[in-house]
């Protein structure tokens, strides 16, 4: 795990987890920040996301969780989950706990994950955000506007049962950063077809993290 970021994450207002960064992300020409959406329970433990991921995203642990054994999947990993993972750099949008898994974020909560996201993005600069959860998108757009950032709206593509595959851009110092939502892995997740949707609509990105797996 990678902590050379971890003086600047602690001057960013807001960030209550700080992210995961695997010791090889910097290494990588295309850099990869996956986004969940938020965390429910009691832990406020800075290290609190970090530690997740690298127990059971990683598997350095002998319990799993739900959502990164789906991710896995999503990415096809049955071995090698350590490397995997030390590529590429992770945490969850909504900073604020929710109380159990039923409850939802609210307007102001993903107006405030804006807010930090575009914080962690000045420091780790990645070129990709991989976002497993779709509401952010729903955001961005009225949120760019009134901050006059400069960004390509969001369009939504392919058509997934109830849900679209959606894509974007954010602009920080001229630096495009794409922006790929896919659905929350949570319930009704299709995977074959959300892969096929992230091969068809940003096959960079696809690319790259078939070359991660492969190492």
């Amino acid at each position: 795990m990678d902590e050379q970021f971890d003086l600047e994450f602690s001057k960013i207002q807001g960030l209550t987890w700080f992210p995961y960064v695997g010791k090889n992300f910097e290494n990588n020409d295309k850099k990869i920040l996956i986004l969940g959406e938020s965390h429910y329970g009691n832990d406020t433990d800075k290290y609190f996301t970090r530690n997740i991921t690298n127990e059971t995203g990683a598997g350095n642990s002998d319990y799993s969780l739900n959502f990164f054994s789906k991710i896995n999947n999503f990415f096809k990993i049955t071995t090698n989950k350590e490397n995997f993972w030390s590529n590429l750099s992770f945490y969850n949008f909504i900073q604020r706990k929710m109380t159990n898994n039923v409850e939802r974020p609210s307007k102001n909560d993903f107006l405030s994950g804006w807010n930090v996201l575009l914080k962690v993005l000045e420091v780790i600069k990645p070129d990709y955000c991989l976002f497993f959860g779709l509401s952010a998108a729903d955001y961005f757009n009225d949120y760019c506007n009134k901050n006059n950032l400069k960004f390509s709206k969001i369009v939504w593509a392919d058509r997934i049962s109830n849900s679209y595959y959606k894509t974007g851009s954010l602009f920080l110092n001229d630096i495009e950063i794409k922006l790929v939502f896919v659905k929350h892995p949570s319930k009704f997740f299709k995977v074959e077809e959300w892969q096929k949707a992230l091969e068809k609509n940003n096959f960079e990105l696809y690319k790259h993290l078939n070359g991660i797996i492969k190492i």
